[in-house]
């Protein structure tokens, strides 16, 4: 019952501030373009890096961007990610590695789980 599970995760007491939030926002904005780069350098012959240690350093990346959030609190997640969530959409599009940040928020514990699971629907 999703009423149950609200009021078994309230929201914490400590909000953000809208300057934090600003501050988030540009944050989910610029660790696209940032991560691409990333991943379009490392796979450098004179690093000795893999390809498949490349892929995988960046696919962490993207999943230590994810575990940023997974202590916000309900009212957070929906103001940062649920009002971004055209632009992760577009990024997992463009490029399914991507899919490691909703993965993750997904199974990293059972409040962010849940808001980012309403958020999802909701979309």
């Amino acid at each position: 019952n999703v009423e149950n599970a609200k009021e078994q995760f309230p929201p914490s007491p400590a909000t953000s501030t809208t300057h934090e939030m600003d501050i988030l926002e540009r944050y989910i904005q610029i660790i696209f373009p940032a991560a691409k780069i990333l991943k379009e350098r490392i796979p450098s012959h004179d690093e000795g890096l893999s390809e498949k240690a490349a892929s995988e350093q960046y696919r962490d990346t993207l999943t230590y961007f994810a575990a940023s959030f997974q202590r916000f609190d309900r009212a957070s997640l929906r103001r940062t990610l649920g009002r971004n969530l055209d632009f992760l959409v577009d990024a997992v599009i463009e490029d399914p590695a991507a899919m490691a940040i909703p993965r993750h928020l997904l199974s990293c514990n059972q409040s962010t789980s849940f808001e980012v699971s309403c958020i999802l629907l909701k979309y």
